[in-house]
């Protein structure tokens, strides 16, 4: 069964991961609405990706995040790779610090934080934003659109369908 969706906004964004966060933010800064779908019902509580590049960082920073995440981040060690004979073995080599992480390349030092710590930061604020939904448990399966306007077809978990 279709039903339609008593949303409106200028933008549909699908996934509510640091990406599509970052976008709910985006928009507001702009002064456009926006609806994050994502198909989980809550944040992942997995840590996938680990870490902000620099222009992560310094976005972070315009958005109010440094401080919280550095709070979390992982230590500076995670910079560099450590080469061993096995896992608890003898150290073989280090490579040195990376480069971005002298503070040569941004004025916003780097620093690591898995996904799920990031999107508990990051979603508060953008529950928070003028002008942006977040939708959880919706599946995007489709979209469509004319010269004005693009719809996005979803499903539940129970399959129900809706547009959007």
């Amino acid at each position: 069964m279709n039903e339609q969706l008593a949303l409106d906004a200028d933008v549909i964004i699908v996934g509510a991961g640091p990406v599509g966060l970052a976008a709910g933010l985006l928009l507001e800064q702009h002064g456009l609405t926006g609806i994050i779908i994502d198909r989980r019902e809550t944040r992942s509580g997995h840590p996938k990706a680990r870490g902000l590049r620099l222009r992560a960082s310094e976005l972070a920073a315009l958005w109010g995040f440094d401080e919280p995440l550095r709070a979390i981040a992982m230590p500076a060690e995670i910079h560099r790779f450590v080469y061993c004979e096995t896992v608890a073995g003898e150290e073989i080599a280090r490579t040195a610090t990376m480069a971005s992480a002298d503070g040569t390349w941004s004025c916003v030092p780097p620093y690591r934080v898995a996904q799920d710590r990031l999107e508990e930061i990051m979603e508060p604020r953008v529950l928070r934003a003028k002008g942006i939904s977040l939708v959880r448990g919706r599946t995007a399966v489709s979209v469509d659109q004319d010269d004005s306007s693009a719809w996005v077809e979803f499903a539940d978990a129970d399959g129900t369908r809706s547009v959007l």
